[in-house]
């Protein structure tokens, strides 16, 4: 097997690194972090009451356009002294992904499987504080289904 030369190595290796720098190797090591989110927590209830454990929070921010929501995070309910606490984080926006910037209004869903409702609190986004949102909403969770079936009669 025959050796490259100095020059064939050099130019070898100088076409491999050129090859991941066009690729977007050099943008994924030196990217930027994401921001830290902003965390809310607090007490929820929905028309008075408290609100079952498991029950899904959400959060969300409006894109520019005004109509597209961006998710920013999900959770679930807790039970605790007599309360239905959440913790819920919230992502900001980086070079990868959309959510929230500094300054966004956030709105939180509440939901049983496909149905909720938005809580009447809305909070302000601010990358890596812990704010204390104590939230109420009104509707229904969840309504009852009924499946008709066909009764056969022999």
């Amino acid at each position: 097997m025959r050796q490259l030369s100095r020059r064939a190595r050099w130019a070898l290796v100088s076409l491999c690194l050129l090859a991941l720098l066009a690729s977007g190797w050099s943008s994924q090591v030196w990217a930027a972090p994401p921001p830290p989110p902003c965390t809310f927590w607090g007490t929820l209830r929905v028309n008075g009451a408290i609100v079952p454990t498991g029950t899904s929070v959400s959060a969300f921010v409006y894109a520019a356009d005004g109509v597209t929501e961006i998710p920013g995070g999900s959770t679930s309910i807790l039970y605790s002294e007599n309360s239905s606490v959440y913790v819920l984080q919230v992502n900001g926006q980086d070079e990868t992904r959309a959510g929230a910037q500094e300054g966004d209004t956030v709105y939180f869903r509440v939901s049983q499987g496909p149905f909720g409702v938005l809580a009447d609190q809305t909070g302000t986004w601010h990358s890596a504080t812990f704010v204390r949102l104590d939230m109420s909403a009104r509707g229904a969770l969840a309504a009852g289904h009924s499946v008709r079936l066909p009764v056969v009669y022999r």
